[in-house]
C-alpha cells in the first residue's frame, strides 16, 4: 500500500509539471505567431503594393480636350485648332545671375493654331492657363517676328527651353515628361522655323504621326 501511495504521489506531482510544460509551449507558439504577424505587417508597410495608374477613358479625354479648348477660346477668340496641351506645367525664367526664378504661372500649357489679325498677326499661340491668378502667360507664334523678338527653342530631358528675343530665356516644366515636351517642341518649331522642322521630319519620318496626334475638338 505504501508503494502505491508513493506512486500516486509521484503521479500527482508529475501532472502539474506536465500541464505547466504544455502551457509554456503554447505560450511560446503564441508569441512566435504574434511575432510572425508583426514582421509580416512591418514588411507590408515597408513594401506597399504599387498603386495602379488611372486609365483615362475616351469619354474623359474628350471632356478634357473640349474643356481646354473652350477655356482657351475665351482668352483667344481667334483659336482654330488645339494641337497639344499638358495637364500641368510650371514656368521659370533665367535671371541675370544665371539662376532660374520660379514664376507665378502654373497650370495647363497649350499650343494651338489661330487666325492672324491686324492686332495679333500670329498663326499660332502658346498659353499657360494659370491656376495661381487670373493672369495667364501667353505668346504668339510666327516666323515673321523681328530679330529682337525672334523665338529660339530647344528641348531637354525635363524642360522646354524658349528664348524670346531680348525678353529673356524661359523654361517650361511639364508633368507628362520628355515625350510630351518633344511634341511641344515640334509644334513650336513648326511655327517659328518650319524649314528646320521639315528637315527633321524628313530625317525621322515622324511628321505624319505628330500631325495625327493633333487634337480634334
Amino acid at each position: 500500500m505504501a508503494k502505491k501511495d508513493k506512486s500516486a504521489a509521484k503521479s500527482e506531482k508529475s501532472e502539474p509539471q506536465s500541464a505547466a510544460t504544455t502551457e509554456t509551449k503554447q505560450s511560446t507558439k503564441t508569441k512566435k505567431s504574434n511575432n510572425t504577424k508583426k514582421q509580416a505587417k512591418v514588411q507590408q508597410q515597408q513594401n506597399p503594393e504599387p498603386i495602379q495608374p488611372c486609365v483615362k477613358s475616351p469619354e474623359h479625354t474628350l471632356f478634357a480636350d473640349t474643356l481646354t479648348y473652350n477655356v482657351l477660346q475665351r482668352h483667344d477668340p481667334q483659336l482654330e485648332r488645339l494641337l497639344k496641351y499638358c495637364s500641368h506645367s510650371q514656368l521659370y525664367k533665367l535671371n541675370s545671375e544665371g539662376e532660374w526664378d520660379k514664376l507665378d504661372f502654373s497650370g495647363v500649357l497649350a499650343i494651338y493654331t489661330r487666325k492672324p489679325t491686324e492686332a495679333a498677326p500670329y498663326e499660332g499661340g502658346m498659353m499657360i492657363l494659370n491656376r495661381n491668378s487670373p493672369e495667364n502667360w501667353c505668346i504668339g507664334l510666327t516666323r515673321n517676328r523681328e530679330a529682337k523678338e525672334r523665338i529660339e527653342c530647344e528641348v531637354g530631358v525635363d524642360f522646354l527651353h524658349l528664348k524670346l528675343g531680348n525678353e529673356g530665356v524661359y523654361n517650361f516644366w511639364c508633368y507628362e515628361g520628355e515625350e510630351d515636351l518633344k511634341i511641344l517642341y515640334h509644334w513650336v518649331m513648326s511655327f517659328v522655323d518650319p524649314e528646320k522642322i521639315q528637315a527633321l521630319e524628313n530625317e525621322t519620318g515622324n511628321g505624319a504621326d505628330l500631325q495625327n496626334e493633333a487634337i480634334a475638338v
